[in-house]
């Protein structure tokens, strides 16, 4: 598997790792990939409520589970079907990326570990694919 860094880094280099065909050849402790709605249909309000919590609960995995942290790519379906995030309002995009309620949920599924610091690298979208990835 690669460098969960370096997928973050140029995912263009990686897209063949990352449309795997299969959840059980991607997903690891370092790597999740969720899929947010399809093209051409409405994303409701509960869908969007359910990847953010799926947002919190791979976050808060990655912070509890290795000390490398992980990638978390949005855009892109259990099968590998990239349905992207261009279909996203940019409202729904921004209630996507870690917000203080997010934040807060991750604060309140992380247990305080006093020598283990939580870094957040950042989100970065991508043009081809139309992906985001936290």
């Amino acid at each position: 598997m690669p460098d969960h860094r370096k997928v973050y880094e140029d995912p263009s280099s990686y897209l063949e790792f990352l449309t795997s065909g299969s959840d059980d050849k991607f997903e690891s402790q370092h790597f999740e990939r969720k899929e947010v709605g399809r093209n051409n249909i409405e994303v409701t309000p509960p869908e969007l409520n359910n990847v953010r919590n799926g947002i919190t609960k791979t976050v808060s995995a990655f912070a509890n589970s290795n000390t490398e942290g992980g990638l978390l790519v949005l855009g892109i379906a259990s099968d590998g079907t990239i349905s992207g995030i261009d279909h996203l309002s940019e409202s729904k995009k921004n209630s996507l990326t870690p917000s203080s309620s997010i934040c807060s949920a991750i604060r309140r599924r992380v247990p305080p570990v006093p020598v283990l610091g939580f870094f957040f690298d950042g989100i970065r979208a991508f043009p081809s694919p139309p992906i985001l990835a936290i």
